[in-house]
């Protein structure tokens, strides 16, 4: 019969609209934020042999251990389209050149990266008042972001962690990488 409304397409105009509305909220969070990620302890694993010294010379970070279950939510990120930015420290400029390197290799080309001098403020290389969320395992750069108004999310990679200083959102590299993107994904709302 004509012109009469069954329930299956009342059912079906509700998945729809509800589709809809989850889509359009979606977006609105993916192209409002930008996640910045640090590098050494977070996307690469720590060296925790490593002296200063060894942080200087040639091949140092071209063979950090890359923590895969971040990277693989670092590219589920990406593939829905959430603005993602490494943010990392460089003693020189041969550390820059070896962590761009690394990057092509393990995380892609075409990641935005900004390397900063050790022992800078990150927040003061990405500018005030931008809604973002910087992954991080030193609890000085997330309260130095914090402070700015932008969302910090510490990195537990298993050596770090130890004080207690750092009470706000945090992640664990113990994690699978679909609940790390799950839980980063979420974070987000945080910096509304």
């Amino acid at each position: 019969m004509e012109g009469i409304i069954t329930l299956s397409d009342i059912i079906f105009l509700l998945i729809v609209f509800a589709a809809a509305v989850l889509y359009i909220t979606f977006r609105l969070i993916v192209d409002k934020f930008t996640v910045y990620i640090d590098m050494d302890g977070v996307l690469a694993q720590w060296n925790t042999w490593a002296t200063l010294e060894d942080t200087y010379k040639p091949g140092y970070f071209l063979n950090c251990i890359p923590q895969e279950n971040l990277i693989r939510a670092v590219k589920l990120l990406q593939i829905f389209g959430i603005r993602v930015c490494i943010l990392s420290a460089v003693c020189n400029e041969q550390a820059a050149k070896e962590k761009s390197l690394w990057l092509d290799r393990y995380v892609g080309r075409f990641v935005q990266r900004i390397f900063v001098p050790y022992g800078t403020n990150k927040a003061d290389y990405v500018g005030a008042g931008r809604n973002s969320l910087l992954i991080d395992d030193f609890s000085v750069n997330l309260h130095q972001w914090s402070a700015t108004g932008n969302t910090g999310v510490k990195f537990y990679n298993g050596i770090n962690g130890t004080k207690g200083t750092w009470t706000g959102l945090s992640i664990s590299h113990e994690m699978s990488s679909v609940i790390l993107a799950f839980r980063i994904f979420c974070s987000l709302r945080q910096c509304d």
